[in-house]
């Protein structure tokens, strides 16, 4: 006996792309965004940084700042200093790593890496709400031709 099959599971992976500023001066720059449906209503939090000529990935230098918050004006995210992994940063708190300060020695240069807020890497994103993220850059990064951008992503749901 044969007959429908049965409903399946759609995968998908929510992401968010945010455009391209420079990193090579400061700045600052917000962005808003509503009804967005990440797995478990948390988006991972990353920030691509891309510089004109290969770089040490794990140090991309400069200063930023980044805060998400809901419609009520409520902060679901917070991270800031500087661009370099925690273990090159002595006497300071320092809230943003490499891709490579987590999974891997990484390469010695690279044209791009992954930052992510340590040791927050997720923003609670309902899927209903409203929100803003700001991104300030206060130190520029002395990469020539330096650009960021930010990321917000959940895993297959």
């Amino acid at each position: 006996m044969t007959g429908p099959l049965p409903l399946g599971t759609f995968f998908t992976d929510q992401k968010l792309t945010l455009p391209w500023v420079p990193l090579s001066s400061i700045g600052q720059y917000k962005w808003c965004f509503a009804n967005l449906s990440f797995s478990g209503s948390h988006a991972q939090v990353l920030m691509e940084i891309v510089g004109g000529q290969p770089f040490n990935p794990r140090n991309a230098g400069g200063i930023a700042a980044l805060s998400i918050v809901d419609w009520k004006g409520k902060l679901v995210y917070q991270s800031e200093g500087p661009l370099r992994d925690s273990e090159n940063e002595t006497g300071h708190s320092n809230k943003w790593v490499s891709e490579y300060f987590h999974y891997s020695s990484g390469p010695a240069t690279d044209l791009r890496s992954a930052y992510m807020g340590s040791p927050e890497i997720y923003a609670s994103i309902s899927s209903f709400g409203d929100y803003c993220a700001e991104l300030k850059i206060s130190e520029a990064s002395t990469l020539p031709e330096s650009k960021a951008r930010l990321f917000l992503q959940s895993g297959w749901k």
